[in-house]
């Protein structure tokens, strides 16, 4: 199970998991690509993408039900269904509770996992970003619901996000402990990380082919989302069309770029964290810190 995060070359992941792991490979579909017909993706992005159930709560057994009985479906077809959704990581506000949330709440994919862990070997794939690209890029993204998108805006936000100590805010890409909840949910050696940093790396694809029981590592022939260290700016995506269509005169998309002060803050605000993430994925924090982290 590929968990995500979005921005972090999922996309391209996806493509080469159609394309390498052919009948196996159940979903999320990327455009262009016809999948076979199970409801794994679907029940797993149902249970996990509502108004969400924390660790402090129990699931019920009807809302386990159809995830369970989906993925022993898709076993006894495929063998080892595999399942990429960045979604799964998403941490939608609840209404009506309070914040901060408890210390001892996991999102709602950790707490599904943790469930699921009992009855299924489950190996979970995490995608990640240096912080301090992945939220321009994010916003970049999510700028196709966005009005008017802007510079100022932008800034706005990423303070704004920095500052904010709800599961949505800066916790929300505390790497480390995603890595640290998940593997408490499936077991230490059952969970992985790639960098999207990495991704022009042969290194990068042999882990995704050990991972996935592919017999060669071949890359992409265009990988994409690899990108510099380093980036100067983010194109803003067109708002959506049913968005588009209602209004008169939408502001032309332009592109954002990451201040270097903003960018310094990020990386100081997780630098404590992502110490902690070279040391859970073996490397040293001169190297994760050279990716940008």
């Amino acid at each position: 199970m590929h968990v995500g995060f979005p921005k972090t070359g999922t996309t391209t992941l996806q493509r080469w998991l159609a394309k390498n792991c052919a009948g196996r490979y159940l979903g999320k579909a990327a455009p262009g690509l016809d999948l076979p017909d199970f409801d794994l993706f679907p029940a797993l992005r149902a249970a996990v993408t509502r108004p969400p159930i924390w660790a402090t709560e129990r699931w019920a057994a009807a809302e386990i039900a159809p995830v369970a009985k989906a993925i022993a479906r898709a076993i006894e077809v495929v063998g080892s269904p595999i399942v990429s959704d960045e979604d799964l990581v998403r941490v939608i506000q609840r209404r009506g509770r309070g914040f901060p949330f408890l210390e001892n709440e996991e999102p709602p994919i950790v707490s599904l996992l943790e469930v699921l862990a009992h009855e299924f070997a489950i190996e979970v794939l995490v995608t990640l970003r240096a912080q301090s690209t992945w939220l321009p890029s994010n916003y970049a993204e999510v700028a196709r619901q966005m009005v008017s998108p802007a510079q100022q805006d932008f800034e706005r936000r990423v303070s704004e996000f920095l500052t904010d100590p709800t599961p949505t805010g800066v916790s929300h890409c505390d790497w480390a402990s995603w890595i640290v909840q998940l593997r408490g949910a499936v077991g230490p050696d059952h969970v992985h990380c790639l960098l999207l940093e990495e991704m022009s790396t042969p290194e990068y694809w042999q882990t995704a082919a050990a991972l996935f029981g592919v017999q060669t590592a071949t890359p992409p022939k265009r990988i994409a989302n690899a990108l510099a260290v380093v980036e100067d700016e983010w194109a803003l995506r067109d708002l959506i069309p049913r968005a588009a269509n209602n209004l008169d005169g939408v502001a032309s998309r332009t592109t954002i770029v990451m201040p270097d002060e903003l960018r310094e803050r990020v990386r100081s605000t997780y630098r404590a964290s992502n110490a902690h993430l070279a040391d859970l994925l073996s490397k040293s924090f001169d190297e994760l810190s050279a990716l940008g982290y």
